[in-house]
């Protein structure tokens, strides 16, 4: 007579089943870490590379319709996007700004998704600081009249002097802070900025 077969049990031993997993992925997460650690991306130790995010921009405004509207429909000027969304247009823009870079273009080869992903941040943080701006250059309440034109010039000229791309995002999102309301062309050539001051 033969024994009984043992039972198969789904306890909840505290390293049943996990310790083949576990190394693996210990192994895996620490080659990221390793990688990870290797550099930062840093994008104010060459304002080049935010430059060839505005060049991207100007050229490409339909990009500007899916980046940065609600709305992802067609642009005013009948131009279609480089891509269909958000993360494929950053893709697209990262490739443009590091696949040449002296820097950063052996990791880019490595870690596209990295570099996609930074870009999509510094693209957002860009149009933060742009709307902080904003609203400084148009708010009555920090001590500059809406008629006081020498005083906005110097309030213009300063916010310049701290954040270079200020114009260029106005000529893109059209002077809208809140960026989601109308399409505005931003055809090269095209300057929106004229009307700052004719409050």
């Amino acid at each position: 007579m033969e024994p009984p077969p043992v039972p198969i049990t789904r306890g909840r031993g505290k390293n049943r089943g996990s310790r083949g997993r576990s190394t693996v992925s210990t192994a895996t997460s620490g080659q990221d870490h390793a990688r990870t650690a290797k550099f930062t991306i840093q994008w104010q130790a060459d304002p080049r590379r935010t430059e060839k995010i505005m060049e991207h921009l100007r050229i490409h405004p339909a990009d500007c319709r899916v980046l940065f509207y609600s709305d992802n429909k067609s642009h005013a000027d009948g131009n279609r996007p480089s891509a269909k969304d958000k993360v494929s247009i950053c893709q697209i823009i990262a490739k443009h700004v590091f696949a040449s870079d002296p820097e950063y273009a052996n990791h880019y080869a490595e870690d596209p998704e990295r570099f996609r992903d930074s870009t999509n941040s510094h693209i957002f943080g860009l149009r933060k600081k742009y709307r902080d701006f904003h609203t400084q250059l148009h708010s009555t309440g920090a001590g500059v009249m809406p008629l006081d034109e020498t005083s906005a010039k110097n309030l213009h000229a300063q916010i310049l002097e701290e954040f270079a791309w200020y114009d260029d995002l106005a000529a893109i999102l059209g002077g809208n802070p809140a960026v989601s309301l109308k399409t505005v062309s931003s055809a090269p050539g095209t300057d929106h900025a004229a009307n700052y001051f004719s409050l």
